[in-house]
């Protein structure tokens, strides 16, 4: 008798656990939600990955930009550098020439 009324409260509780994605509790099974409030879970899912998305497009975007500018200043010094070295004595920036 006792193992029975144990089962049928186990076949009643809901198991919940907390979604990472949305930061609110869902149950673990996902029949026991009613359609409307399973849409509205996958739908706030879907919109906090698509803002997730946009976020990490644009921050690799400003990281291209980032590359292109550190480049064309590397290639500057790099021309500045070759500059100098015709006008400099040889040596003169590898310090062989300061004695």
């Amino acid at each position: 008798m006792l193992k029975s009324s144990f089962a049928n409260i186990n076949k009643r509780t809901t198991s919940w656990r907390a979604s990472s994605d949305v930061g609110s509790v869902v149950p673990s099974d996902e029949k026991a939600l009613t359609g409307g409030v399973a849409n509205a879970i996958v739908e706030n899912k879907a919109r906090y990955l698509q803002t997730k998305l946009n976020d990490n497009l644009g921050l690799i975007d400003q990281l291209r930009r980032e590359r292109d500018v550190l480049a064309e200043n590397h290639n500057d010094l790099q021309r500045q550098f070759a500059r100098a070295s015709e006008v400099c004595p040889s040596g003169f920036f590898s310090g062989a020439g300061a004695d």
